[in-house]
């Protein structure tokens, strides 16, 4: 069963200020015509954090033709450490899954 939720109303990218890894800023146009799946990670990417990013490639998987509509993302916090785990998990099993960075309090108001 899946408990994700949908952010009513949509919000603007440019509200959430994030960042890739590269520190860039994104904007409106890096998601243009994309679905995005957010899952949330704390410090350290343990167990729960590798449990969304496994179900949000499965949910992208069972979108079949539509997956490249799809936008796979780990949001973390901008002033957390850099995570080895969730980098070599990146890097090794979720090739398609990008890490963004926000602000504590831009997660906070997301309801994550």
């Amino acid at each position: 069963t899946n408990y994700g939720q949908l952010i009513q109303p949509t919000i603007s990218i440019k509200e959430l200020k994030p960042r890739d890894s590269n520190n860039t800023l994104l904007t409106d146009k890096d998601i243009l015509g994309k679905w995005v799946l957010l899952a949330t990670s704390t410090s350290r990417c343990g167990k729960s954090c590798q449990k969304s990013l496994y179900e949000i490639r499965q949910i992208s998987k069972a979108t079949g033709k539509d997956q490249t509509r799809l936008r796979q993302v780990v949001l973390k916090s901008a002033n957390s450490s850099d995570d080895s785990t969730l980098k070599k998990l990146l890097k090794d099993e979720y090739p398609l899954t990008t890490e963004w960075k926000m602000e504590k309090e831009k997660i906070r108001e997301l309801g994550f």
